[in-house]
């Protein structure tokens, strides 16, 4: 939601095509319509999954939504009439789930991440004219988390989890801060941090939640094994509240 518009990825399986729609918050109505991709919908989806699985995002002036067609990834952007201002293949993709790995935005970069059993792959490109500017290579397992921009451990970083890792970039260039074990292989939700800690969870091959000292020494504060598969956490004045997948909501203390 952005001000009088409400933006959604969507997609329809009967007339198999994806799409951006525009919304008036106020009435409901659609003020526009874009196909952004028609054809062969991907194979293998979870049947409480959606081929359109990702967040639009918005940067004040153009949309960005991520989308799998076929065997491919891509990354759109939109400007804000609707119209398409470029496309970029991420990457080769196979659907294990799904496909939930939103764009992230900072300052002129658009990031877009494509985690699939045949290799993942992380880059980042230009957001005025999807010109790629960094690429790294992901391991051969399946996962949906989204980037996030974080200020912790006294710099800013782009963390992430999932494939068994922890990771933080510099989201400007691609380079690798630091990478540690401490995900389990197919993790849903996005990072959050106190500062200090990055709080990570995931719910395939086991449920784990922990709390990884933000600094890349791969120190384990505390970790259990609830099951935070699909909902983000929310941290505020050192409490972390959680919904369970199971439907129930539990407040932990973030430093214990």
């Amino acid at each position: 939601v952005v001000g009088e518009r409400i933006y959604l990825a969507t997609a329809d399986e009967d007339e198999m095509f994806q799409a951006v729609l525009c919304i008036d918050k106020a009435n409901g109505k659609v003020v526009w319509q874009t196909k952004v991709h028609e054809g062969q919908f991907a194979i293998g989806l979870n049947k409480n999954a959606s081929h359109a699985g990702t967040a639009v995002v918005h940067d004040g002036e153009r949309l960005f939504v991520n989308f799998v067609i076929g065997n491919q990834a891509y990354a759109t952007a939109l400007g804000l009439d609707g119209k398409i201002l470029w496309q970029k293949p991420i990457g080769k993709y196979r659907v294990h789930q799904g496909y939930g790995s939103s764009p992230m935005v900072y300052r002129d970069i658009v990031v877009v991440k494509a985690d699939t059993k045949i290799g993942g792959t992380i880059c980042g490109l230009d957001k005025k004219t999807g010109r790629e500017i960094w690429r790294q290579e992901r391991p051969k397992i399946p996962n949906y988390t989204t980037p996030i921009v974080v200020e912790a451990a006294g710099r800013l970083q782009m963390v992430f989890c999932g494939c068994e890792l922890i990771t933080s970039l510099d989201p400007l260039t691609g380079k690798k801060l630091w990478e540690v074990p401490g995900s389990t292989q197919e993790c849903v939700s996005t990072l959050i941090t106190d500062g200090t800690h990055i709080f990570v969870s995931g719910g395939w091959p086991k449920n784990h939640t922990a709390a990884i000292v933000a600094d890349g020494s791969g120190k384990v504060a505390w970790q259990n094994t609830a099951r935070v598969y699909v909902p983000s956490m929310l941290i505020r004045d050192g409490f972390l509240y959680v919904t369970m997948d199971a439907g129930f909501a539990i407040c932990w203390d973030a430093k214990t």
